[in-house]
C-alpha cells in the first residue's frame, strides 16, 4: 500500500501543550490530541489540499497527583503524535507532518529523546520524514551548546526537519541561526501581538523579510483579524495559523477541516 508523499509545510503541530495539570491518574490514556489548523499561502490563495495543524493549548491533558516533568510529557507528546500518524497511514488517510516541540531540559538531563523518537518511528512503521522538531534559539545558549549541535545534527542525519521557534524573540546572533539547519522560522504569537497592529507592521514586515532572506520559510503563529491575514498574504508568508480559521479540533475532526478563505 502506497501514502501519499508528506507535502512542504503542510503539517499537523503539537508543540502547544501548556493546559494546566489537575490532580487525577497519570496515564498516557489521559493525553488527548487536538489540532489547530496551519494554513500555507502560495499564490495569495489558500491551499485546501495542503492544510496543516497544531495542537492546541488544552490539547494535552496529562494529569497526576504530583509533579510531572517536562521530559515526561514532551515523550507523551511525541508518543500521541507516532501514534496518530500510523493511524492516519492505516487507514490509508492523507499523511501530513507532524511538529513537536523539543525542550532544552532533556539535553540538561542527559535524555536520549533522540533514541526514543526514532524507536517509536520504527515501532509504528511511519517514517521520519513525517516528524518535524521545533527548538528555539535558546537551545543552544550556555554549556549546553555542543550537546544541542549533536542532537540538530542526529536529527537531520535521520530525516527528521527543524524548525525555529520564537524567531524574533531571543538573542542568538544571526551568524548562529544560519549555521542551524532549520528550513522552516515561525513567528511567535507574542511578536505577533506586539508588533503586526493595524497601522504599523513595519517591525513584523523587516522580521519576515530577514527570515526569507536567510532561505527560510515563515510559520506566522496567532493570526486572529482579517487584515492581519492580508499583510500576510503581501508578504508572501508561507504559513498561517490562529484562531481565525480554527480553533484546537479533535484529529477525526481536523482531517474533514477546510478553511474559509
Amino acid at each position: 500500500m502506497t501514502h501519499p508523499a508528506p507535502e512542504q509545510l503542510s503539517l499537523f503541530d503539537a508543540t502547544d501543550n501548556k493546559a494546566p495539570l489537575t490532580p487525577s491518574s497519570r496515564s498516557e490514556g489521559n493525553a488527548l490530541l487536538t489540532l489547530t489548523p496551519q494554513i500555507p499561502y502560495v499564490l495569495k490563495r489558500v491551499r485546501r489540499r495542503s492544510i496543516g495543524l497544531r495542537i492546541g493549548p488544552a490539547g494535552l491533558e496529562v494529569s497526576a497527583p504530583r509533579y510531572v516533568s517536562q521530559t515526561e510529557i514532551d515523550r507523551i507528546v511525541t508518543k500521541r503524535s507516532v501514534e496518530q500518524l500510523a493511524i492516519w497511514k492505516r487507514r490509508n488517510k492523507r499523511m501530513r507532518p507532524i511538529s513537536i516541540n523539543f525542550s532544552p531540559v532533556h539535553l540538561a538531563r542527559d535524555d536520549d529523546y533522540v533514541t526514543y523518537l526514532l524507536s517509536l518511528l520504527k515501532t509504528y512503521d511511519v517514517s521520519s520524514e513525517y516528524i518535524k522538531i521545533e527548538v528555539t534559539e535558546t537551545l543552544f545558549s550556555g554549556s549546553n551548546q555542543q550537546k544541542a549541535e549533536d542532537l540538530i545534527k542526529r536529527l537531520f542525519d535521520a530525516g527528521i526537519s527543524i524548525a525555529l521557534d520564537n524567531f524574533g524573540m531571543g538573542y542568538t546572533s544571526f551568524t548562529d541561526i544560519m549555521a542551524i539547519p532549520a528550513s522552516i522560522i515561525k513567528i511567535d504569537k507574542e511578536f505577533v501581538d506586539t508588533f503586526l497592529v493595524d497601522g504599523n507592521a513595519e517591525n513584523f514586515e523587516q522580521l519576515v523579510r530577514l527570515a526569507h532572506g536567510l532561505g527560510r520559510k515563515v510559520v506566522v503563529v496567532g493570526v486572529d483579524k482579517k487584515w492581519q491575514i492580508d499583510v500576510c498574504r503581501e508578504l508572501n508568508c508561507d504559513v498561517v495559523q490562529g484562531y481565525y480559521f480554527s480553533k484546537p479540533l479533535l484529529p477525526e475532526n481536523a482531517a474533514q477541516y477546510k478553511p474559509r478563505g
